[in-house]
């Protein structure tokens, strides 16, 4: 189940019913293909059990939820990213598409990975710049859930090195920074900019049981609200993160 997109998640606007997104300063950014339609959310999964590939668009905040923690009048879904399926965006350097983006396909590869839902959504006022993504993957087991996030944090690391540049063979390629990383407990921050942009994310890494939290939050002033809506996530699944 994977969705090509490229995306631009910082000061991202998506024309509804439109044949092309654009990004902030203009960038021309394709649409990506029309997923197919989410399973209805019923309620997350019990305390202590492994998460089932049904389950992930369950333990998602509601969109109420996420406005307050950005500070935002009303968000709403971007329709064409919202959904099950990860993002086939590519990256120069090619290990790095993951330290910016969210539920990388690339990143994912090889690892175990089943079921993955993302949550994306944005400011309804296009001229705010305010724009989240909230990806839960399952794996199969709780150590391979684990293992996953454990090799991420030498990978964002060598990632500061220099630009990253989001599908370079592309006719506008994007180009992006990431600076900060560090481990808190066992969330992995980091901050990411995109040149140009009105807005900084926040990303958020952390694993709960069998599922992999992949959060990126944009604003102008992000602070912590990716480790706040990851640490969301995690508690619908009935533990703290």
């Amino acid at each position: 189940m994977v969705a090509a997109a490229a995306v631009a998640v910082v000061g991202f606007t998506a024309g509804h019913g439109d044949s092309h997104t654009t990004a902030s300063g203009g960038v021309h950014v394709p649409a990506p293909p029309v997923k197919s339609a989410p399973p209805t959310p019923n309620s997350a999964p019990s305390a202590g059990s492994l998460v089932d590939d049904s389950a992930p668009p369950t333990l998602v905040p509601r969109v109420a939820q996420v406005s307050r923690v950005m500070g935002s009048a009303a968000m709403e879904p971007i329709d064409k990213l919202n959904g099950p399926g990860m993002f086939a965006d590519k990256a120069s350097p090619a290990e790095c598409a993951g330290a910016i983006l969210p539920a990388a396909a690339t990143t994912y590869s090889g690892s175990g990975a089943r079921s993955t839902y993302v949550q994306a959504l944005h400011d309804q006022d296009p001229g705010t710049p305010i724009t989240v993504f909230n990806a839960v993957t399952t794996f199969m087991t709780e150590s391979a859930a684990a293992d996953f996030v454990n090799q991420q944090p030498s990978t964002w690391q060598g990632c500061q090195a220099g630009p990253i540049v989001l599908d370079p063979d592309k006719d506008k390629p994007l180009t992006w920074t990431i600076r900060n990383v560090a481990q808190r407990d066992n969330m992995l921050t980091a901050n990411t900019s995109l040149r140009g942009a009105p807005a900084t994310c926040q990303r958020a890494m952390t694993v709960k049981r069998n599922v992999v939290i992949d959060v990126t939050a944009c604003s102008g002033n992000p602070a912590d609200s990716g480790v706040a809506l990851a640490s969301m996530i995690a508690e619908r699944m009935g533990q703290p993160a």
